[in-house]
């Protein structure tokens, strides 16, 4: 845990693609033991949503990986306006497009062995934990 502190200590935002494909590397030349590997993202477009859905569903079997897509309130918020003129009408339904384009993701996920869920950031911490719990007590691991 203190590794884990101090490698994320002095870490700040970047505006930068992730690296999936080094992330993984590294996993695979030092992690040999089954582990719970949890992924984090907030997908934006479908070659994102390709490489991690990709990318997750090769650790099933030896690992077990548990992707964790974040929501974007703005999008679910536009999704559920009342629809009063057409500049709503066309974000609802924009934005409803988008919330089934991430169901598919997450059912693609589950389709591979992938274990998913999809919160908003700042309700993830009771879910996650609460999902770990549940994998222990279920002896996944």
């Amino acid at each position: 845990m203190n590794r884990l502190l101090h490698a994320s200590f002095n870490r700040f935002p970047r505006l930068v693609e992730s690296r999936y494909d080094e992330a993984f590397l590294y996993l695979a030349r030092h992690c040999r033991r089954r582990s719970l590997v949890i992924m984090i993202s907030n997908l934006i477009d479908e070659v994102n949503a390709a490489q991690v859905v990709d990318y997750l569903s090769t650790l099933v079997g030896h690992h077990l990986p548990l992707g964790v897509l974040l929501r974007d309130r703005q999008l679910f918020d536009a999704a559920d306006q009342p629809l009063t003129d057409a500049g709503t009408i066309f974000r609802a339904g924009a934005a409803s497009e988008i919330i089934n384009w991430r169901h598919q993701v997450l059912t693609d996920l589950q389709h591979r062995g992938v274990l998913a869920m999809d919160v908003f950031p700042e309700q993830l911490a009771t879910p996650l934990v609460n999902r770990y719990l549940d994998i222990k007590a279920r002896h996944l691991l």
